[in-house]
């Protein structure tokens, strides 16, 4: 077998449907996630202000939150109209990874947001705006999830 077939080296990530696990959901999502700073400082985030988020659900060991994450540093233009936020599970497994942060998107630790919006895997971004679900999805690359914030942003602006 071919490993250039079976692994190409540019994947055109518009072929790929998001899944929309929002579909159906009628739970109560909270108007605001509640935890803390990397430093240990509350922090809250109002998901209620009108504004577009992109909430990505990492947590530690996971590679491909990682290569999101230093990704999201270098290419963070690339998606723009959209306040980025990580949301990570556990504080205290992910002090060492401080300097993932370095001001280029804001990172709350919350447990609790994990539970309220059902996260079950790693590397999941939920697009909400006005308490509102326009995309979730697991994602693989930076790519992937421009992909699906470009797809969201596009169904927001028709």
């Amino acid at each position: 077998m071919n490993d250039e077939s079976t692994f190409p080296e540019q994947i055109d990530y518009s072929q790929f449907k998001s899944i929309d696990f929002s579909r159906g959901r009628k739970d109560f999502l909270p108007p605001n996630i509640v935890g803390t700073k990397l430093n240990g400082e509350s922090a809250t985030v109002n998901l209620m202000s009108g504004k577009l988020y992109l909430l990505a659900f990492f947590d530690y060991g996971c590679n491909s939150c990682e290569g999101i994450w230093q990704d999201t540093k270098l290419r963070k233009s690339e998606i723009q109209d959209v306040e980025f936020v990580v949301v990570l599970k556990d504080l205290n497994r992910l002090k060492r990874n401080e300097d993932l942060s370095q001001g280029a998107v804001r990172v709350i630790c919350s447990t609790k947001a994990w539970r309220e919006y059902k996260i079950v895997g790693k590397s999941v971004i939920v697009i909400i705006v006005n308490g509102e679900i326009i995309a979730e999805n697991v994602v693989m690359n930076f790519d992937h999830l421009k992909s699906i914030y470009i797809d969201a942003k596009t169904k927001l602006d028709h």
